[in-house]
């Protein structure tokens, strides 16, 4: 990226397209000491559990673009790194890619309601939510041609949680997992409804 102006002649007409950095940029590329003392020069850690964070907060503040009520994210700190902690939401490309596709998918997202603690995922081209009431984790999974229609639906479970490792443990938990500074745990229920057949089905209280 840096080094494309140098192919550049002095007479080349270029343009760019700048967007904020929420929606486009989330480096993963420090360890958390690093992370730790970049954090507190420029206010971005660049670290394993920041980028996972960015993700999810991506996706929080497009829900929150189209109307839906979306718990805000708080400050956490993992192996000493602060981390934005909101409802971890992962809407998977077959789902949609754009704001407009994602306008379709929630016909009315003033009737959506995710908690703080939920995670929310959703993965299938025919998924659509008309109103939802998520507190706790939900998974919705649909092959192409299995229309699903989540209307009515309210979750209510433990759901998962980030669990902060500390130096008593850490020698026992892998090091891709350590460089987060927590682990996923997600024994605190669950609800997921996976669709492997084209049909129609609707997904209500």
């Amino acid at each position: 990226m840096q080094d494309y102006p140098r192919l550049l002649s002095r007479d080349s007409r270029v343009g760019f397209t700048q967007l904020e950095r929420w929606c486009c940029f989330a480096a993963c590329k420090n360890n958390a000491i690093d992370a730790a003392s970049q954090f507190e020069k420029t206010g971005f850690a660049e670290s394993a559990s920041t980028a996972e964070a960015a993700i999810y907060n991506m996706f929080a503040d497009k829900l929150r673009k189209i109307g839906a009520d979306v718990a805000s994210s708080k400050l956490e700190e993992f192996g000493g790194v602060p981390t934005q902690v909101g409802p971890k939401i992962v809407l998977s490309p077959s789902f949609a890619m754009t704001m407009e596709e994602l306008k379709r998918k929630f016909l009315s997202p003033e009737k959506v309601s995710v908690s703080r603690k939920s995670t929310l995922h959703l993965e299938g081209r025919d998924i659509e939510v008309k109103s939802l009431d998520l507190d706790g984790t939900l998974i919705v999974k649909a092959v192409p041609g299995a229309h699903v229609v989540i209307d009515g639906l309210k979750v209510e479970n433990e759901g998962w949680k980030l669990d902060p490792i500390t130096g008593e443990d850490s020698d026992s938990i892998p090091e891709a997992l350590r460089i987060r500074g927590y682990t996923l745990e997600k024994k605190g229920g669950q609800t997921t409804h996976t669709f492997t057949e084209p049909g129609h089905y609707n997904l209500r209280s």
